[in-house]
């Protein structure tokens, strides 16, 4: 059994808007004007670093090793993978922010997050071919077979 977990910050992430009108200012009128930049329609930071993201997860592997060349492998995984920003190569990636001004709101599983993952790996390791493979190295006379 163990437990593994990641914290990340300052990560790349989709372009963000810089001329959002704040939501104190919102309201009738020209919106244009309310704008940080308003001789602008748009300003964009390109990938800025502003993307964070924590990884928590707990394993149990099982390992049984049986007679006559049989073996076991089991693995499981319980986990959950948060982040604010969405990588280029993320499932779902929405590609904008709900608001700059509130990054938090943006929080949430991320689009690579696998709760559960199980993996079971069953072995037969066949005699003959084992004999023919040690039989081999000794032709050849490699000792690190």
């Amino acid at each position: 059994m163990g437990y593994i977990g990641s914290i990340s910050h300052h990560l790349t992430a989709a372009d963000l808007s810089i001329n959002q009108v704040p939501p104190q200012l919102m309201g009738p009128g020209n919106a244009q004007l309310a704008r940080p930049f308003p001789q602008f329609s748009n300003v964009t930071l390109i990938n800025p670093p502003v993307g964070n993201s924590s990884y928590e997860g707990g394993f149990v592997k099982v390992e049984r090793r049986f007679s006559r060349g049989f073996a076991l492998l089991a693995h499981y995984t319980f986990s959950k993978f948060l982040d604010d920003a969405a990588s280029a190569t993320e499932f779902g990636d929405p590609g904008s922010y709900m608001d700059a001004y509130n990054r938090r709101l943006d929080k949430g599983r991320s689009g690579s997050d696998v709760p559960h993952r199980a993996v079971i790996t069953l072995l037969y390791a066949a005699p003959a071919f084992h004999k023919t493979v040690a039989n081999a190295c000794l032709v050849v006379g490699k000792l690190d077979c």
